[in-house]
């Protein structure tokens, strides 16, 4: 019966197997080679008695082992590399002599911070056939009140609305006391003092924006003192009527000026004289932005919606206090 062979048998075996495959293809791929060039080749012999003709070998094939480690290398890092999401950090190029995937650097584009390009309203320019100016990139962006000068009232209704005097934010359905003027240093707050006279406060209004809500059932509104009787203004503003009572809704509260509506009729202006034509359109339940403006001098300006709809100097003066109210 034939013995079994062990583990160290096997493996001096398959160790002997290799070196002698190794000692073959020695033989094929340089001693056969060599014999044969030795024996032929004048240019060879005189080559191989070189005395540094070593050497040269040694270094040359440390060269070619060199790149094709790089080669290899090179590879799995380009595929590790292709692994990630590819971030654009430097925006300094602009447009160079060839156009693609660059952008065309302004004035007022800024792009001093990685991954950011910042565009600073009034002034910015796109190579664009949608927006290729300033005024197109107003139009996109919106203009931030807190920029115009001369500003001394902006309120907004998503922001600085509160239940009691300015501390504690107003929530859906809450009462407001105080809606804070953003303007800046002016401090021209809305504001009312008495609780059976306050508004709501509605997260889900007009075009799904927060609004204040003021009912003409229970007399509700807000005020502030600001004065601008005998000055220059311009008053913009965004409202609605929904209700039976279709009275002013922004009315001075000390000299007689109102803008909106009036007895029943919307696209009305009052500047202590007629702006608008009195008592029509008919009112809807529509949202509208309305604008009255005057220089003080010679003319108003009434708009709905950015169109012009009167502009004449039959009252010129600006309000003395402001109310928003559903009433009066």
């Amino acid at each position: 019966m034939k013995k079994p062979t062990n583990l160290r048998t096997k493996t001096r075996t398959a160790v002997t197997a290799i070196a002698r495959s190794a000692r073959t293809s020695y033989t094929h791929l340089f001693i056969n080679p060599h014999r044969y060039l030795t024996k032929h080749s004048s240019y060879y012999r005189r080559w191989f008695n070189f005395r540094f003709h070593k050497h040269v070998h040694i270094a040359v094939g440390s060269l070619a082992t060199l790149a094709i480690v790089l080669s290899i290398v090179g590879g799995l890092v380009h595929n590790v590399l292709a692994l990630s999401t590819w971030v654009q950090t430097d925006w300094s190029g602009g447009v160079g002599s060839s156009t693609s995937n660059q952008y065309s650097s302004a004035s007022n584009v800024t792009t001093s911070t990685a991954n950011q390009v910042v565009l600073n309203g009034g002034t910015n320019e796109f190579s664009s056939g949608i927006v290729n100016s300033a005024s197109d990139v107003n139009n996109w962006l919106g203009i931030d009140p807190t920029t115009i000068p001369g500003l001394v009232l902006f309120v907004k209704a998503d922001t600085g609305v509160y239940s009691d005097a300015g501390v504690t934010s107003a929530t859906n359905g809450g009462t407001v006391e105080e809606w804070k003027d953003l303007s800046g240093s002016s401090g021209n707050n809305f504001i009312q003092n008495n609780v059976s006279n306050r508004p709501t406060y509605i997260t889900n209004g007009i075009n799904g924006h927060p609004e204040i809500h003021v009912a003409a059932s229970s007399s509700q509104n807000l005020l502030s003192q600001i004065n601008l009787q005998n000055s220059p203004f311009t008053i913009m503003y965004v409202g609605r009527e929904d209700g039976p009572t279709r009275g002013r809704m922004l009315s001075a509260l000390y000299n007689n000026w109102l803008l909106g509506w009036w007895s029943g009729a919307m696209n009305q202006a009052y500047f202590n004289g007629w702006v608008s034509a009195s008592g029509s359109p008919a009112a809807d339940s529509n949202a509208y932005e309305y604008t009255g403006t005057s220089n003080n001098i010679s003319t108003s300006d009434v708009y709905n919606d950015g169109t012009l709809l009167y502009s004449n100097n039959g009252g010129l003066n600006g309000p003395d206090g402001l109310g928003l109210s559903g009433w009066d």
